[in-house]
């Protein structure tokens, strides 16, 4: 691929390397960028995106005099997905002890997998009851804070965890003391969403859920970011994030002046 940030999954040798080396961006043209008919559309984009920038900013040194056009393709990232408490409850009765917590923890917080997963105690705050991510341990590169003194399911979550805590991670995987790894949580998940009937859900609908719930619930957008780990307002509508309460309270108010959707529009006729 030509995304820079992407890295290989494994160490190639011989004529595989070969095949793999990056282009000379001098040799680059425009066909080079969509002649890969494999490649997903979003990495084309990053692709195509990196190659733009690097052309810029040729450009900008003085090393290049013109650069080429590079169109960059729209992309469909729009997040979809969302759990409902009976499918939520059927996914974690079918999942072994050890990754309920870390399931549960997702759902309430809305964190990243992998800013959950490497999670240990020292950033549990016990006495003033709240978890704390350092800027380096985040993907927005921004400390964070969740408060759970007010948060029951949440201390229940991180109890149970401290049950059978041995070691410095919060969530431990079958082997005590080391931390629970991405792809035994995936293979775990996919095995209960496959059971309960939910096959095909993402760990990443958590997150969604999540955000969704507090929006429900009538917390505002800026501090929903802030807890879940939005840096930007763009990434937070990908989430497709819709109160629906807020939308039958507008469509209430427009049909029946100062009527709310809590106080639905009378029926007896005038």
């Amino acid at each position: 691929m030509l995304c820079p940030m992407a890295a290989p999954s494994r160490r190639l040798r011989g004529p595989q390397a070969a095949d793999r080396r990056p282009p000379v961006l001098a040799n680059v043209g425009r066909g080079e960028l969509y002649k890969s008919r494999k490649a997903f559309r979003s990495d084309m984009w990053c692709g195509a995106s990196a190659l733009r920038r690097a052309f810029n900013l040729g450009i900008e040194k003085g090393l290049l005099a013109t650069a080429p056009r590079i169109k960059l393709a729209k992309v469909n990232n729009v997040r979809e997905g969302f759990f409902e408490e009976d499918d939520f409850a059927a996914v974690l009765l079918q999942l072994p002890a050890y990754a309920q917590p870390v399931i549960r923890f997702l759902r309430i917080t809305g964190w990243r997998v992998e800013e959950a997963l490497q999670l240990t105690w020292d950033r549990v705050d016990w006495e003033r009851q709240g978890v704390r991510l350092s800027a380096r341990q985040t993907k927005g590169k921004k400390a964070r804070l969740f408060p759970f003194g007010l948060a029951p399911d949440l201390k229940a979550a991180l109890d149970a965890a401290r049950e059978t805590r041995e070691g410095p991670f919060v969530f431990q995987g079958p082997r005590k003391g080391k931390r629970l790894g991405y792809t035994t949580l995936l293979h775990h998940w996919q095995g209960a969403t496959k059971r309960a009937g939910c096959e095909g859900r993402l760990i990443h609908d958590l997150r969604r859920t999540a955000a969704r719930d507090f929006r429900v619930a009538g917390v505002d957008e800026g501090t929903i970011m802030a807890l879940c780990g939005w840096k930007t307002r763009a990434m937070f509508d990908r989430y497709n994030i819709v109160n629906e309460a807020d939308l039958a309270d507008a469509v209430a108010k427009r049909f029946n002046g100062k009527a709310t959707a809590k106080s639905p529009p009378s029926t007896v006729p005038a």
